[in-house]
């Protein structure tokens, strides 16, 4: 399908026809984003580990973050006691895990509240926790959060918490959401600090 549109934009120069095969390959991008998604549950997940610092992965998602907040009244903030915690486990797919956290955070505060990551090493494991001040979730929400296609949102498929959960299950590692203490929700991630 990518193939012909392709053949027909070049084609074809008028402008609705162009038009008209952009909107086609965006959406085959989008549906191959879902196909790729849904692929996490049909196919283990092949982890390419590696030796990499967690509190510089958590800087790279929050300064990633930082043009798209110019212009909202969110405070995100990293905090960590340790300058270093370097753990041996895939850092793109902890970096997908953690990316899905903070885009669920700051879903949940809207245009203004605050989501702060943090991450700090604890005998043996690292824990990485995404606080926010948001609307937080309904129980029966937090039971289906990690059910595949079980969404909050009106968009999206619902299947980034279903895939953080294998990601982090494949780590050998834990992931839970609960309410904040006053507002808002918590995720946090336990990992081994050393494995394989």
């Amino acid at each position: 399908i990518r193939l012909r549109t392709q053949m027909i934009q070049r084609a074809q120069p008028d402008n609705s026809v162009q038009q008209s095969c952009t909107m086609v390959q965006e959406e085959i991008e989008r549906l191959n984003g879902i196909v790729e998604q849904l692929l996490y549950f049909a196919r283990p997940l092949k982890l390419n580990r590696e030796n990499f610092d967690v509190v510089a992965l958590l800087r790279e998602c929050v300064e990633s973050r930082m043009p798209l907040l110019r212009t909202a009244a969110i405070d995100l903030r990293l905090q960590t006691a340790d300058t270093e915690i370097v753990i041996r486990a895939d850092r793109l797919k902890l970096r997908q895990v953690v990316d899905n956290l903070l885009s669920n955070a700051l879903d949940a505060v809207g245009t203004a509240g605050k989501v702060e990551l943090r991450a700090r090493s604890d005998n043996g494991f690292v824990v990485v926790e995404c606080q926010d001040n948001g609307y937080g979730l309904t129980e029966e929400a937090r039971r289906r959060l990690f059910d595949p296609f079980f969404t909050t949102r009106s968009v999206g498929t619902g299947l980034g918490l279903s895939i953080a959960y294998e990601i982090v299950r494949a780590h050998e590692g834990t992931i839970a959401v609960t309410p904040a203490e006053s507002k808002g929700t918590v995720a946090s991630l336990r990992f081994p600090v050393s494995h394989g």
